[in-house]
């Protein structure tokens, strides 16, 4: 399992969620708002820490999703039917 974290500034560390992931057998890659935006990697799970917005488009580029977690409230920064249609799990913590 791939798990990719989008932060928006240096707020690490993310220990917590690298063992987590680890934990489920997976590796953890961080990566800036702009890299996430212009060329996101595949994963099977997105870590939203800034909810940057994750359109159909970028959903095409990471055809292994299966949940989208956002840090905080709300998920206006992704299109549910959309997610649900690919099967995705959009949830909040």
């Amino acid at each position: 399992m791939r798990a990719l974290l989008v932060e928006y500034a240096p707020y690490g560390p993310w220990d917590a969620e690298a063992a987590a992931v680890e934990r489920a057998g997976g590796t953890l890659e961080i990566v800036s708002i702009e890299r996430f935006g212009d060329d996101p990697p595949d994963a099977d799970v997105l870590l939203n820490v800034w909810a940057a917005s994750a359109p159909p488009p970028l959903l095409d580029r990471m055809p292994s999703l299966r949940c989208a977690v956002a840090y905080g409230v709300g998920v206006d920064w992704i299109d549910l039917d959309e997610a649900n249609g690919r099967g995705i799990m959009v949830v909040n913590m």
